[in-house]
Protein backbone atom coordinates (compact mmCIF):
# COMPACT_ATOMS: atom_id res chain seq x y z
CA UNK A 1 0.00 0.00 0.00
CA UNK A 2 2.79 2.39 0.86
CA UNK A 3 4.54 1.76 -2.47
CA UNK A 4 1.30 2.35 -4.40
CA UNK A 5 0.84 5.59 -2.47
CA UNK A 6 4.34 6.71 -3.39
CA UNK A 7 3.72 5.81 -7.04
CA UNK A 8 0.48 7.82 -7.02
CA UNK A 9 2.30 10.78 -5.45
CA UNK A 10 5.12 10.67 -8.00
CA UNK A 11 2.50 10.78 -10.77
CA UNK A 12 0.67 13.68 -9.07
CA UNK A 13 -2.44 11.69 -8.12
CA UNK A 14 -2.42 13.39 -4.75
CA UNK A 15 -5.93 12.29 -3.76
CA UNK A 16 -5.15 8.62 -4.39
CA UNK A 17 -1.73 8.95 -2.74
CA UNK A 18 -3.42 10.22 0.42
CA UNK A 19 -5.90 7.33 0.43
CA UNK A 20 -3.28 4.60 -0.08
CA UNK A 21 -0.91 6.01 2.52
CA UNK A 22 -3.76 6.45 5.00
CA UNK A 23 -4.71 2.78 4.54
CA UNK A 24 -1.06 1.79 4.89
CA UNK A 25 -0.84 3.77 8.13
CA UNK A 26 -4.01 2.15 9.51
CA UNK A 27 -2.68 -1.33 8.69
CA UNK A 28 0.68 -0.59 10.30
CA UNK A 29 -1.02 0.80 13.42
CA UNK A 30 -2.81 -2.53 13.96
CA UNK A 31 0.60 -4.17 14.35
CA UNK A 32 1.99 -1.47 16.63
CA UNK A 33 3.21 -4.01 19.16
CA UNK A 34 5.97 -5.16 16.80
CA UNK A 35 9.35 -3.46 17.37
CA UNK A 36 9.95 -2.55 13.73
CA UNK A 37 6.45 -1.08 13.22
CA UNK A 38 7.15 2.22 15.01
CA UNK A 39 9.69 3.23 12.36
CA UNK A 40 7.26 2.29 9.59
CA UNK A 41 4.48 4.33 11.20
CA UNK A 42 6.78 7.31 11.60
CA UNK A 43 7.87 7.08 7.96
CA UNK A 44 4.32 6.85 6.60
CA UNK A 45 3.18 9.75 8.78
CA UNK A 46 5.99 11.86 7.32
CA UNK A 47 5.01 10.82 3.78
CA UNK A 48 1.39 11.73 4.48
CA UNK A 49 2.39 15.22 5.59
CA UNK A 50 4.35 15.63 2.36
CA UNK A 51 1.34 14.54 0.29
CA UNK A 52 -0.95 16.97 2.14
CA UNK A 53 1.54 19.80 1.64
CA UNK A 54 1.83 19.23 -2.11
CA UNK A 55 -1.93 18.60 -2.43
CA UNK A 56 -2.84 21.94 -0.85
CA UNK A 57 -0.07 23.76 -2.71
CA UNK A 58 -1.40 22.52 -6.08
CA UNK A 59 -4.89 23.73 -5.20
CA UNK A 60 -3.54 27.16 -4.30
CA UNK A 61 -1.42 27.43 -7.46
CA UNK A 62 -3.80 25.85 -9.96
CA UNK A 63 -7.12 26.53 -8.30
CA UNK A 64 -8.66 23.30 -9.63
CA UNK A 65 -8.85 19.69 -8.43
CA UNK A 66 -8.26 18.38 -11.96
CA UNK A 67 -5.70 19.23 -14.59
CA UNK A 68 -3.64 17.55 -17.32
CA UNK A 69 -0.97 16.40 -14.87
CA UNK A 70 -2.54 16.34 -11.41
CA UNK A 71 -5.53 15.22 -9.33
CA UNK A 72 -6.61 16.42 -5.90
CA UNK A 73 -9.75 16.38 -3.79
CA UNK A 74 -12.44 18.96 -4.47
CA UNK A 75 -11.64 22.43 -3.19
CA UNK A 76 -14.01 22.82 -0.26
CA UNK A 77 -12.29 25.68 1.55
CA UNK A 78 -13.08 29.22 0.45
CA UNK A 79 -9.40 30.10 -0.04
CA UNK A 80 -9.09 27.40 -2.72
CA UNK A 81 -12.33 28.53 -4.38
CA UNK A 82 -10.98 32.09 -4.49
CA UNK A 83 -7.72 30.77 -5.97
CA UNK A 84 -9.68 28.98 -8.68
CA UNK A 85 -11.51 32.15 -9.68
CA UNK A 86 -8.28 34.14 -9.66
CA UNK A 87 -6.14 31.72 -11.68
CA UNK A 88 -8.78 30.60 -14.19
CA UNK A 89 -10.36 33.92 -15.25
CA UNK A 90 -13.47 33.52 -13.15
CA UNK A 91 -13.89 29.79 -13.72
CA UNK A 92 -13.72 27.08 -11.06
CA UNK A 93 -11.87 24.82 -13.51
CA UNK A 94 -8.32 24.92 -14.80
CA UNK A 95 -7.79 26.12 -18.38
CA UNK A 96 -4.40 25.56 -19.95
CA UNK A 97 -2.93 28.54 -21.82
CA UNK A 98 -0.12 27.13 -23.97
CA UNK A 99 3.16 29.06 -24.12
CA UNK A 100 4.66 28.62 -27.56
CA UNK A 101 8.19 29.19 -28.87
CA UNK A 102 9.51 30.39 -25.51
CA UNK A 103 11.64 28.61 -22.87
CA UNK A 104 9.48 26.54 -20.53
CA UNK A 105 9.98 25.09 -17.09
CA UNK A 106 9.83 21.31 -16.73
CA UNK A 107 6.33 21.32 -15.20
CA UNK A 108 5.04 23.62 -17.97
CA UNK A 109 6.34 21.22 -20.63
CA UNK A 110 4.59 18.37 -18.81
CA UNK A 111 1.29 20.29 -18.64
CA UNK A 112 1.34 21.15 -22.34
CA UNK A 113 2.43 17.64 -23.32
CA UNK A 114 -0.45 16.02 -21.39
CA UNK A 115 -3.04 18.53 -22.63
CA UNK A 116 -2.02 18.13 -26.27
CA UNK A 117 -2.20 14.32 -25.98
CA UNK A 118 -5.91 14.69 -25.22
CA UNK A 119 -6.65 17.26 -27.94
CA UNK A 120 -8.39 16.86 -31.28
CA UNK A 121 -7.43 18.41 -34.59
CA UNK A 122 -8.61 18.94 -38.15
CA UNK A 123 -6.44 19.07 -41.24
CA UNK A 124 -6.22 20.00 -44.92
CA UNK A 125 -4.66 17.77 -47.57
CA UNK A 126 -2.51 18.97 -50.44
CA UNK A 127 -1.50 16.84 -53.38
CA UNK A 128 2.24 17.32 -53.78
CA UNK A 129 4.73 15.97 -56.32
CA UNK A 130 7.69 17.81 -54.73
CA UNK A 131 8.72 18.92 -58.26
CA UNK A 132 9.46 15.31 -59.17
CA UNK A 133 8.16 14.15 -62.59
CA UNK A 134 7.64 10.59 -61.32
CA UNK A 135 5.36 11.78 -58.51
CA UNK A 136 3.11 13.66 -60.92
CA UNK A 137 1.62 10.26 -61.76
CA UNK A 138 0.85 9.57 -58.11
CA UNK A 139 1.38 12.63 -55.90
CA UNK A 140 1.65 12.34 -52.14
CA UNK A 141 -1.25 13.45 -49.96
CA UNK A 142 0.79 16.00 -48.05
CA UNK A 143 -0.31 17.99 -45.01
CA UNK A 144 1.87 20.86 -43.75
CA UNK A 145 1.70 20.85 -39.96
CA UNK A 146 4.31 23.45 -39.06
CA UNK A 147 6.65 25.74 -41.00
CA UNK A 148 9.46 26.66 -38.59
CA UNK A 149 10.58 24.02 -37.89
CA UNK A 150 9.22 22.09 -40.87
CA UNK A 151 6.89 19.27 -39.82
CA UNK A 152 4.68 17.51 -42.32
CA UNK A 153 2.50 14.45 -42.75
CA UNK A 154 1.96 12.27 -45.82
CA UNK A 155 -1.29 10.33 -45.57
CA UNK A 156 -1.51 6.77 -46.92
CA UNK A 157 2.28 6.62 -47.27
CA UNK A 158 2.16 2.86 -46.59
CA UNK A 159 -0.49 0.55 -47.93
CA UNK A 160 -2.48 -1.42 -45.40
CA UNK A 161 -0.71 -4.59 -46.54
CA UNK A 162 2.74 -3.05 -46.04
CA UNK A 163 1.84 -1.92 -42.53
CA UNK A 164 0.45 -5.34 -41.64
CA UNK A 165 3.57 -7.06 -43.02
CA UNK A 166 5.84 -4.91 -40.85
CA UNK A 167 3.76 -5.74 -37.77
CA UNK A 168 3.73 -9.45 -38.59
CA UNK A 169 7.49 -9.54 -39.23
CA UNK A 170 8.33 -7.63 -36.04
CA UNK A 171 6.07 -9.73 -33.80
CA UNK A 172 7.62 -12.93 -35.17
CA UNK A 173 10.93 -11.73 -33.73
CA UNK A 174 11.87 -11.14 -30.12
CA UNK A 175 10.83 -7.59 -29.27
CA UNK A 176 12.96 -6.17 -26.44
CA UNK A 177 11.94 -3.58 -23.90
CA UNK A 178 13.03 -0.10 -25.05
CA UNK A 179 16.50 0.99 -24.04
CA UNK A 180 18.37 4.23 -24.47
CA UNK A 181 21.92 5.51 -24.29
CA UNK A 182 21.60 6.93 -20.81
CA UNK A 183 24.20 8.46 -18.56
CA UNK A 184 24.87 5.24 -16.69
CA UNK A 185 25.01 2.64 -19.42
CA UNK A 186 24.19 2.13 -23.07
CA UNK A 187 22.07 -0.86 -22.02
CA UNK A 188 20.10 1.02 -19.38
CA UNK A 189 16.38 0.25 -19.48
CA UNK A 190 14.27 3.33 -20.10
CA UNK A 191 11.46 4.45 -17.78
CA UNK A 192 11.11 7.54 -19.98
CA UNK A 193 9.78 5.26 -22.71
CA UNK A 194 7.43 2.33 -22.05
CA UNK A 195 7.39 0.12 -25.14
CA UNK A 196 8.93 -2.86 -26.92
CA UNK A 197 10.97 -2.60 -30.09
CA UNK A 198 12.83 -4.45 -32.82
CA UNK A 199 15.04 -3.26 -35.70
CA UNK A 200 14.52 -4.27 -39.35
CA UNK A 201 16.50 -3.41 -42.50
CA UNK A 202 16.13 -3.90 -46.24
CA UNK A 203 17.89 -7.27 -46.05
CA UNK A 204 15.52 -8.70 -43.45
CA UNK A 205 12.37 -7.77 -45.38
CA UNK A 206 12.25 -7.27 -49.15
CA UNK A 207 9.28 -4.87 -49.00
CA UNK A 208 11.47 -2.48 -46.99
CA UNK A 209 13.45 -1.73 -50.18
CA UNK A 210 10.27 -0.44 -51.82
CA UNK A 211 9.44 1.62 -48.72
CA UNK A 212 12.97 3.07 -48.64
CA UNK A 213 12.74 4.16 -52.28
CA UNK A 214 9.39 5.81 -51.57
CA UNK A 215 10.87 7.50 -48.50
CA UNK A 216 13.71 8.89 -50.64
CA UNK A 217 11.11 10.51 -52.91
CA UNK A 218 9.22 11.93 -49.92
CA UNK A 219 12.23 13.17 -47.95
CA UNK A 220 14.60 13.97 -50.83
CA UNK A 221 17.34 12.33 -48.78
CA UNK A 222 19.75 9.73 -50.13
CA UNK A 223 19.03 6.72 -47.92
CA UNK A 224 22.02 4.63 -48.91
CA UNK A 225 23.55 2.13 -46.50
CA UNK A 226 25.23 4.07 -43.72
CA UNK A 227 23.24 7.20 -44.49
CA UNK A 228 20.27 6.20 -42.37
CA UNK A 229 19.37 3.87 -39.53
CA UNK A 230 17.45 0.61 -39.79
CA UNK A 231 13.70 0.68 -39.33
CA UNK A 232 12.81 0.74 -35.65
CA UNK A 233 9.46 -1.01 -35.09
CA UNK A 234 7.98 0.06 -31.75
CA UNK A 235 4.97 -1.39 -29.96
CA UNK A 236 3.70 0.90 -27.20
CA UNK A 237 1.00 -1.56 -26.13
CA UNK A 238 -1.71 -0.50 -23.71
CA UNK A 239 -0.85 2.75 -21.91
CA UNK A 240 2.64 3.01 -23.39
CA UNK A 241 4.25 6.43 -23.66
CA UNK A 242 7.39 8.32 -24.56
CA UNK A 243 7.97 11.46 -22.53
CA UNK A 244 9.16 14.75 -24.16
CA UNK A 245 12.62 14.26 -25.70
CA UNK A 246 14.89 15.04 -28.66
CA UNK A 247 15.61 12.33 -31.22
CA UNK A 248 19.04 13.82 -31.91
CA UNK A 249 21.82 13.15 -29.39
CA UNK A 250 23.87 16.36 -29.63
CA UNK A 251 27.01 14.27 -29.26
CA UNK A 252 30.19 15.44 -30.99
CA UNK A 253 31.54 11.90 -30.95
CA UNK A 254 28.87 10.85 -33.47
CA UNK A 255 30.66 12.80 -36.22
CA UNK A 256 33.12 9.88 -36.46
CA UNK A 257 30.20 7.53 -37.15
CA UNK A 258 28.52 9.59 -39.86
CA UNK A 259 27.01 12.37 -37.79
CA UNK A 260 23.95 13.00 -35.63
CA UNK A 261 20.35 12.43 -36.68
CA UNK A 262 19.25 15.06 -39.20
CA UNK A 263 15.59 14.12 -39.42
CA UNK A 264 13.01 11.63 -38.19
CA UNK A 265 10.50 9.79 -40.39
CA UNK A 266 7.76 8.17 -38.33
CA UNK A 267 5.06 5.92 -39.82
CA UNK A 268 1.97 4.74 -37.94
CA UNK A 269 1.36 1.02 -38.48
CA UNK A 270 -2.08 0.88 -36.87
CA UNK A 271 -5.03 2.98 -35.79
CA UNK A 272 -5.89 3.30 -32.10
CA UNK A 273 -9.17 3.82 -30.28
CA UNK A 274 -7.72 6.49 -27.97
CA UNK A 275 -4.41 8.26 -27.37
CA UNK A 276 -1.28 7.45 -29.34
CA UNK A 277 -0.67 11.02 -30.51
CA UNK A 278 2.73 12.45 -31.39
CA UNK A 279 3.09 15.72 -29.53
CA UNK A 280 5.41 18.72 -29.83
CA UNK A 281 4.67 20.56 -26.57
CA UNK A 282 6.81 23.63 -27.34
CA UNK A 283 4.96 24.16 -30.64
CA UNK A 284 1.46 23.38 -29.39
CA UNK A 285 1.23 20.65 -32.04
CA UNK A 286 -0.59 17.32 -31.63
CA UNK A 287 -0.69 14.63 -34.35
CA UNK A 288 -3.17 11.75 -33.92
CA UNK A 289 -2.10 8.40 -35.39
CA UNK A 290 -3.49 7.29 -38.73
CA UNK A 291 -2.55 3.88 -40.12
CA UNK A 292 -0.05 4.19 -42.98
CA UNK A 293 0.59 7.92 -42.47
CA UNK A 294 4.14 9.29 -42.40
CA UNK A 295 5.21 12.20 -40.19
CA UNK A 296 8.60 13.80 -40.80
CA UNK A 297 10.52 16.56 -39.06
CA UNK A 298 14.08 17.90 -38.86
CA UNK A 299 16.21 17.33 -35.77
CA UNK A 300 18.85 19.96 -36.51
CA UNK A 301 18.96 23.44 -38.01
CA UNK A 302 18.97 23.42 -41.81
CA UNK A 303 22.21 25.39 -42.13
Amino acid sequence: MELIGKFAFNNHYFDRAYEWLTNALNKASKNAEQASTSKIISRIESELQTVIKYHDNILELKGSPRGPTWRTYLARKNKYKRAALQHNNGSRYYKLKPKLLVPLKEHEIGDQFAALCRAKKSFELLRSAFEDPYLRLGPFQYEALHSRPNIGMIHSFLTEGEADTLISESTSRSMARSQHSGRKSENEFSFKRTSKQVWLNEESLSSNRVISKRLELASRFELSQGGSEDYQIVNYGLGGTYKPHFDSFDNEGLSKEGGDRLATALVYLSDVEAGGSTVFPLLGLQIPPSKGALVMWYETWQT
